[in-house]
């Protein structure tokens, strides 16, 4: 979730209508838009990540033209064409390698535009650009360019020099890194990087993308032509960064224009604006919303949502605007066309074939044993499954191996795979509670995920349980008591015999066998990972898997 908060005042402005406050709320909610507070002339609201054209005053305006019939027709603006040209070198392949532009002009550049294009940047760059990792956007004012020609390449980090945003003296691209708050703050995107980005006009460095851009084409009250350009490591990711920014501007008045981009033999010419076409059939959406409607109907509620429309016999082709990166699928449009009628008006009925809900054999069996441990003392914990390298393997004292899975396109760094075993994010919670009374004794009843070539997905879930003591007394007999008592209270039989692991000390190590199956292992956590982790208290630990336990069962 997003939060966005904006000034009621001008959103009623920007749509046309005056909105008293307590219907907005409502219309903002039946729309999927909470309500956080009402302050005065403010209204702060939460968006769903997958609604990134809301992150701005016109974004949230343009929804709500639609929603009361203000709007009834799609724009897509014109783009006319311009004699610029964006050159990317070669030495940017393997650094930041996307790039995408785009000129505005005659755009009149008030005070709440720039508030609202602070905003929305702050927003994107958090949500789509992965704190611009996957996509960072400059504005520039376009007027104090040199030529019709900006060039996208790397640069020796102690080379060219420039001046920084909100600094008068020039800098190199590597003291901006040390001593700039933005390349302090940044820095880490282009860590292990010999060279650095930087897009030049005729007279020098003008962007340092993702960190800062130069005080020279600063945008004021007096900029009349903008130049947009983002870059990043995802082209789709600043794609629909651009779109959401275009039609920001667009709506303020702005005439786009496009700029040719030359990679290598390649030549571009952007923005694209390029709408996307999804069918859905008349029996389809009835089908999930439980619905009878007509096909001019959904036509009708399409509008109300934005989405365009054409009919061919009981078909309906829909056309995506170019701002909407969420619908993806023809779900995405059904859910779209719920809204615009209004979940809160669907009348409820009972499934065709009625059934008794009832827990699965999986749940019960992990019930069970949740309630084993918490009967023993242990409290009950239920983690993320998504964890990072680091936590999973460095921080555990264990070599890297073929087993994890990695997420391709993570959120963020710190849940980049699926974690392979419990006891990390356990010791992740008893680093967290380092000032919290003792002794601290956990479980979790989880899942981790394993490589699989054999399964049909490429991987395969398991069901461990994992639980740690953490105090002075934590000692090897202590944790294997209590490991005793959950096998014991499945009627299984367990032996521990011996085993070196680097996370547990040697001689107070052993592994798990339930039933003469290996099941896990228990021991009591090495010093080194306990620094690694923060943890100043002795930690004893067993984490076994629960398909012995299943198979007695």
């Amino acid at each position: 979730m997003t939060t966005m908060t904006l000034d009621r005042k001008e959103l009623c402005h920007m749509v046309g209508r005056n909105i008293q406050a307590q219907q907005l709320q409502n219309t903002l909610f039946e729309l999927g838009l909470e309500t956080e507070e009402v302050n005065g002339g403010e209204i702060t609201f939460e968006i769903n990540a997958d609604r990134p054209d809301l992150l701005s005053v016109e974004g949230v305006a343009r929804m709500l033209r639609f929603y009361h019939g203000i709007d009834t027709k799609l724009k897509i603006p014109a783009v006319e064409r311009s004699d610029f040209t964006c050159v990317v070198d070669a030495s940017m392949k393997n650094i930041r390698p996307f790039i995408t532009c785009a000129i505005v002009r005659d755009i009149k550049v008030t005070g709440s535009l720039i508030k609202s294009l602070m905003q929305v940047q702050e927003k994107l760059h958090a949500t789509l650009g992965r704190d611009r990792k996957k996509g960072a956007i400059g504005i520039h004012d376009l007027d104090k360019l040199s030529g019709n020609i900006i060039t996208y390449r790397a640069v020796n980090p102690d080379g060219e020099d420039f001046v920084p945003l909100g600094r008068r003296e020039r800098m190199t691209l590597g003291r901006t890194l040390k001593e700039h708050e933005k390349g302090i703050e940044y820095g880490y995107i282009l860590k292990g990087v010999g060279s650095l980005p930087a897009i030049y006009d005729d007279t020098g460095i003008f962007s340092f993308p993702p960190i800062i851009n130069s005080a020279r084409t600063e945008v004021t009250a007096s900029t009349r032509n903008l130049l947009v350009e983002l870059t990043g490591e995802d082209r789709g990711a600043i794609e629909k960064m651009l779109n959401i920014l275009l039609y920001v501007l667009s709506d303020r008045g702005g005439k786009i224009c496009s700029i040719k981009v030359k990679t290598g033999n390649s030549l571009e010419t952007e923005p694209g604006l390029k709408t996307e076409r999804i069918n859905v059939t008349h029996d389809y959406v009835n089908s999930v919303l439980g619905t009878e409607f007509n096909v001019p109907q959904i036509r009708v509620l399409l509008t109300k949502a934005g989405l365009g429309s054409e009919q061919g016999g009981r078909a309906i082709t829909v056309t995506v605007p170019p701002y909407r990166a969420d619908i993806l699928h023809a779900r995405d449009v059904v859910d779209d066309i719920g809204r615009a009628y209004g979940f809160n008006n669907l009348k409820p009925s009972y499934p065709a074939t009625p059934t008794i809900g009832e827990l699965s054999q999986n749940t019960k069996f992990t019930s069970a044993v949740r309630e084993v441990l918490m009967g023993s003392g242990f409290q009950d914990l239920l983690n993320f499954m998504l964890t990072n390298k680091d936590s999973n393997y460095r921080k555990m004292g264990i070599a890297e191996d073929s087993k994890s899975v990695e997420i391709g396109n993570p959120y963020s760094e710190q849940y980049s795979t699926v974690r392979t075993w419990l006891l990390p994010s356990l010791l992740e919670v008893l680093s967290n509670n380092r000032n919290r009374q003792y002794p601290q004794n956990l479980n979790e009843v989880g899942q981790a995920m394993l490589l699989d070539d054999k399964d049909d997905l490429g991987c395969k879930t398991v069901w461990k349980a994992a639980a740690v003591m953490c105090s002075m007394d934590a000692q090897y007999n202590a944790i294997k008591s209590e490991l005793q008592n959950v096998v014991k209270a499945f009627g299984a039989k367990i032996e521990t015999p011996a085993l070196k692991h680097p996370s547990f000390i040697d001689g107070r190590c052993a592994s798990v066998l339930i039933n003469g199956k290996n099941a896990g292992i228990i021991g009591e956590i090495s010093p080194a990972v306990l620094r690694n982790w923060g943890i100043e208290m002795p930690v004893s630990a067993f984490e076994i898997s629960l398909d012995a336990l299943m198979g007695k069962r």
